[in-house]
């Protein structure tokens, strides 16, 4: 457990599982929102957003998770924490590889075997593309506010 959780108080335990849950509730939105006007294409434009704002955070969030392993100080404490649980939370309900799945397999059960490496294909190489995109975008983000 982090050090940063190990002396938290059991409101703020609350407060970061409300953060959490809201996030998820905004991801959830936003996917729906995409499949709806994207119905072709609504699953691979949120996967590919939910893995570059993951990228985007991760890269932002670095001195945090390295406060959080003990190695160094925090420099944004408990605001910090906050920002995570909210981005955790609305990447993880943005996402969907269970419906890619679902995708591949219904392509691979009707024979389309080529169609099931190209649903893979498109939401791993995206899906890497953002997120490398999103770490490049986070570091010099974070250069512009040290």
């Amino acid at each position: 457990m982090s050090p940063a959780l190990m002396g938290a108080s059991p409101w703020e335990w609350v407060l970061g599982l409300a953060v959490l849950a809201a996030g998820g509730a905004l991801g959830a939105l936003l996917r729906l929102t995409l499949q709806e006007h994207l119905p072709r294409r609504g699953v691979l434009a949120a996967n590919t957003l939910a893995a570059g704002v993951l990228g985007f955070s991760l890269a932002l969030a670095l001195p945090s998770l390295v406060y959080a392993s003990g190695l160094a100080g925090d420099p944004l404490g408990a605001a910090g924490l906050l920002v995570e649980s909210l981005t955790a939370g609305f990447c993880l309900a943005l996402g969907t590889w269970s419906t890619v799945a679902g995708q591949a397999a219904d392509a691979v059960l009707a024979g389309r075997w080529g169609a099931a490496g190209r649903i893979w294909a498109a939401h791993l190489g995206l899906g890497l593309l953002a997120a490398t995109a999103g770490w490049g975008l986070g570091l010099g983000a974070r250069l512009l506010l040290a």
